[in-house]
This record gives C-alpha cells, sequence and structure tokens, in this order.
C-alpha cells in the first residue's frame, strides 16, 4: 500500500487527465496557439482595412483623373472653335 502511494504521488497529475478539447491540445497537428489566432486575425483586419482604403483612394484618382482630362478636352474644343476661319483669336 505504501508503494503505491509513493508510486501515486510521483506521476503528475497531468500526465492522467485528458484534455478538454482537442482544439486546445497543443500535440494535435494544425494546432495553433490562442495568442497566434487573435494575431493573424487582427492581421487579416488590418489587411482587408487597408485594400478597402486603397479601392476607395485609386477611385478617388480615377474620379480626378477622369474630370481633369473632361477639362483639357474642353479648353482644347474650345480653342479649335475659336480658331475656325471667322472667328477672330482670343487671347
Amino acid at each position: 500500500m505504501k508503494r503505491l502511494f509513493w508510486l501515486a504521488l510521483m506521476v503528475p497529475l497531468s500526465t492522467l487527465a485528458n484534455p478538454f478539447s482537442q482544439t486546445t491540445n497543443p500535440n494535435q497537428p494544425n494546432y495553433q496557439n490562442p495568442s497566434q489566432q487573435r494575431l493573424a486575425e487582427d492581421m487579416r483586419t488590418q489587411q482587408s482595412l487597408q485594400k478597402s482604403q486603397l479601392q476607395q483612394s485609386q477611385q478617388m484618382q480615377r474620379q480626378q483623373q477622369s474630370q481633369q482630362l473632361q477639362r483639357q478636352i474642353e479648353q482644347n474644343r474650345q480653342r479649335t472653335q475659336s480658331l475656325q476661319p471667322g472667328n477672330p483669336p482670343r487671347y
């Protein structure tokens, strides 16, 4: 009986316990530390936000370029009309 008692004291209780969940067992394949999971999720969120901001910035640039191009086209049209025969040049 004494031997069994000492043997029980030598064996850590953690080796006798089963993990609560297989997903929290670091010995399982594809285990990911919870802090790493949070970090990965934060990075995905940040990447999504940056992608959205970039798309919005690109859309604004396209609109500004389009407006500038339209202004240039209109100015060129006015210049060519003023250079038509019978129209005095404007300076």
